[in-house]
């Protein structure tokens, strides 16, 4: 007994022992792994505390925000007091701040990067000045407030970033276009040429205003992560379609959504690669969206889609973060209003306070000023053309030319056989003059009316040259004048230009206007579809190639083209009056003969349509499931590859221009494959030696041959060499089916054991 005793003591000891042991051993391999993982994923944190989330609706708060909020003047007490009620109704959507900002829940933001993609972990800082440094640390004190960026360790971050401090475009107020004249006319003055704008005053009351200070952004080069970020497009749409629709109307309201990117979070397993480093604070990461990210438009994109889908294109025009609406009676446009603000409510979308103008006549929206005139140049761009410095090198030269190639030829002539980094060039007379003609000429504030759909046709004008073409087009307009009589006055609507192609520069002059009309159709098809067109031209003989009922394939299918278009009426415009698409034509006259040129690479040809896009069409696109299988099923076969090849892709891409050897490979294809088929997703022989008249065989791939001939040869009863060969030719067909069909005769396990003594080559008999 006592035997026993001792040997439970001893058991029960060992237990607690063991139990011991594999508690600490627990114990250590916890704190080990805290130690050995310390990049966790970091939490999507709350927003912020602030007055929008506890006290959104304060009377102090909410007058704060009328006051930051633009809202026309010459508005009714009345109206102005609607206003005033429904931005208060809605003061919750409105942050006085970044930390403000509510947090979007229903979308996030994830980088799509490969698994085990390595990145830099150490970026070099630019040295930054006394002021950018205190902006620089201030801005990330407010947004690590925010909870925008958190500060973490090196080992939390698995990528870094080089960081950047830039100057903020903006600042100042913008000129008036009366300044902006009286500075073209100095520009005149100053290089001898004629005053452009004689009617404004040399001394005005007003003063271009100077920006007084100097204003940042914190940008970010998140190179090596958008190389390998794989992006989901999402197209923008048509900005100047969208400029149109604002334009035309009495009141105008636009609307900026404030830090949109900031509002979005990122995933939390996307977190380590947004880091970065401050000499002076250690490494951030960002937790909210940052501007440079490849993937942040089009994440941006998808969820202004997703808020506001029913009323983009209906009521609402967004490009990016910039929202207008655009209303003739002010109720509606209150109602179009309320419906915005309800939907960013309902999203958690927030709208910037200084960029909130309501019921303005003109406004700027997607860099365009907007009224209902029409749409205008932003007058800070042209401000920036007339204050932008004389060239001193080739590549400033090239920075400033752009598109007017002709009335730049002199400073064109400047870059020609030059190297352009930091070639110094001196302007001449003749350059001095051509480059003030530059910049005066764009405050001549071109209109764009805003099309309508009331029956009036559209006017398409032409002009083509070995150089490029041109076109406008243009409708009439009623306009009263200073004596109150109404006229008819014909604005333009849409400008478009393109040069011509290698090919295009070898056509005969009536075939450039013929190519010149086809590309303006084409180009304002989104305008004038289904509308009644007039067409101006300036070769007589393009009536007469309309009407005509002989002519080569390519042109008569340009013809079909074109008169399938509602025209009803084609005019002679001399040249000396078709000054506009004349100019356009030969924009591209002086230029370097290169492929950079806007339409180089394009030619108007009778497919262009199919090789660029669909027009006014829907396809339904069904996947070829049976084609998929049979490519598959045959792939890497010696013999069948190509007939496949020819078969499923050459019969379609006959009419695509192809290389010497291309089709040379083409016609060896073709011609091995002439007695084959595909049908019902597989490939048969139809005719040739071993086929009978009026029978198919099926092909058989070189990885299915040999099973199948062992199959046949089984199921037959373990027949001969010649018998199995027999009866898979009257089915199948593959270049080396008596091969295979012998050696499966020969290597059949019951044939080699039980068959004829030919067969069992292998059994030695036992001496």
């Amino acid at each position: 007994m006592w035997k026993l005793a001792y040997q439970e003591r001893e058991e029960m000891t060992q237990r607690e022992i063991l139990l011991t042991e594999l508690i600490e051993q627990n114990a250590r391999a916890y704190r080990l792994q805290q130690v050995l993982e310390p990049r966790k994923q970091l939490e999507t944190p709350p927003a912020a505390e602030s007055d929008q989330l506890n006290h959104p609706f304060k009377p102090s708060r909410v007058a704060e925000i009328l006051w930051k909020v633009t809202i026309r003047d010459d508005l009714t007490p009345e109206q102005r007091r609607k206003v005033s009620d429904l931005v208060g109704e809605y003061a919750d959507i409105f942050p006085g701040s970044l930390s403000e900002v509510p947090p979007i829940d229903f979308m996030q933001m994830k980088l799509d990067i490969p698994a085990g993609t390595q990145f830099p972990c150490q970026a070099g800082q630019k040295q930054l000045t006394e002021p950018q440094q205190q902006w620089l640390y201030k801005t990330l004190d407010e947004m690590e407030e925010a909870k925008i960026i958190a500060k973490v360790s090196q080992d939390q971050v698995s990528a870094v970033s080089l960081t950047n401090i830039v100057p903020k475009p903006g600042g100042s107020e913008l000129p008036s276009l009366a300044a902006l004249r009286r500075m073209a006319n100095e520009q005149c003055q100053l290089y001898g040429l004629p005053v452009m704008w004689p009617d404004v005053d040399v001394e005005g009351p007003e003063e271009i205003p100077r920006q007084t200070k100097t204003k940042y952004r914190l940008v970010h080069n998140f190179a090596a992560v958008n190389e390998v970020t794989q992006l989901r497009p999402f197209p923008m749409g048509d900005l100047p379609s969208m400029q149109r629709k604002v334009a035309g109307h009495q009141w105008i309201l636009v609307m900026d959504f404030m830090a949109g990117f900031n509002a979005i979070p990122i995933a939390p397993e996307s977190v380590p690669y947004t880091g970065f480093h401050v000499d002076g604070r250690g490494y951030y990461v960002y937790l909210w969206m940052p501007f440079g990210l490849t993937g942040g438009p089009t994440t941006f994109c998808e969820i202004v889609a997703a808020a506001f889908h029913d009323l983009i294109g209906n009521i609402l025009e967004v490009w990016m973060d910039d929202v207008a609406t655009a209303c003739n009676d002010f109720e509606a446009g209150m109602a179009n209003m309320r419906l915005i603000f309800a939907k960013c409510r309902a999203h958690g979308l927030s709208l910037s306070l200084a960029e909130t103008i309501l019921f303005m006549t003109e406004a700027r929206f997607a860099g365009a000023r907007c009224s209902s005139e029409g749409v205008r140049p932003d007058l800070a761009k042209v401000k920036a053309i007339l204050e932008w410095p004389e060239p001193k090198t080739t590549l400033e030269v090239l920075c400033f030319l752009g598109n007017y190639a002709r009335i730049a030829q002199p400073l064109s002539d400047l870059t020609r056989d030059r190297t352009l980094k930091d070639t110094a060039v001196k302007l001449d007379e003749e350059g001095r003059k051509a480059f003030a003609m530059l910049k005066t000429i764009l405050t001549s504030n071109t209109v764009t009316q805003v099309p309508i759909y009331d029956g009036w046709p559209f006017i398409v004008t032409t002009d083509g040259s070995k150089y490029g073409f041109g076109a406008v087009l243009s409708q009439e307009f009623d306009v009263i004048d200073s004596t109150g009589v109404t006229r008819k006055v014909m604005y333009p609507v849409a400008f478009a230009s393109k040069r011509t192609s290698r090919t295009e520069e070898w056509y005969i002059p009536f075939l450039l206007e013929f190519a010149a009309l086809k590309f303006a159709l084409d180009e304002f098809d989104n305008m004038i579809f289904g509308q009644a067109i007039e067409l101006e031209t300036d070769c007589k003989a393009l009536a007469d190639l309309l009407g005509h009922d002989k002519l080569n394939s390519t042109h008569e299918r340009w013809r079909k083209l074109i008169i399938a278009r509602n025209i009803v009426a084609v005019r002679h415009k001399p040249g000396v009056e078709n000054r506009v698409c004349d100019a356009l034509s030969q924009m591209y006259e002086s230029r370097p003969d290169d492929n950079t040129a806007p339409g180089m690479n394009d030619t108007v040809d009778p497919g262009w349509e199919a090789a660029k896009r669909i027009i006014n069409d829907v396809s339904h696109l069904v996947e070829d499931t049976n084609t998929a299988a049979l490519l598959k099923r045959f792939a890497g076969d010696p013999f069948f590859a190509d007939i496949l090849l020819h078969l499923v892709f050459d019969l379609a891409e006959d009419n695509k221009p192809a290389s010497s050897d291309e089709q040379r490979a083409r016609k060896r294809r073709a011609h091995r494959a002439e007695d084959y088929s595909i049908e019902d997703g597989k490939l048969w022989l139809v005719r040739g030696k071993g086929v009978k008249e009026g029978a198919k065989v099926e092909c058989i791939p070189s990885s299915e041959s040999k099973q199948l001939a062992l199959a046949v040869h089984s199921a037959g009863g373990h027949f001969s060499r010649n018998m199995t060969i027999l009866t898979l030719q009257l089915q199948y067909f593959w270049p080396k089916l008596r091969c295979d069909v012998i050696e499966a005769v020969t290597s059949c396990p019951r044939c080699k054991n039980f068959g004829p003594r030919l067969l069992s080559v292998h059994m030695q008999p036992i001496t």
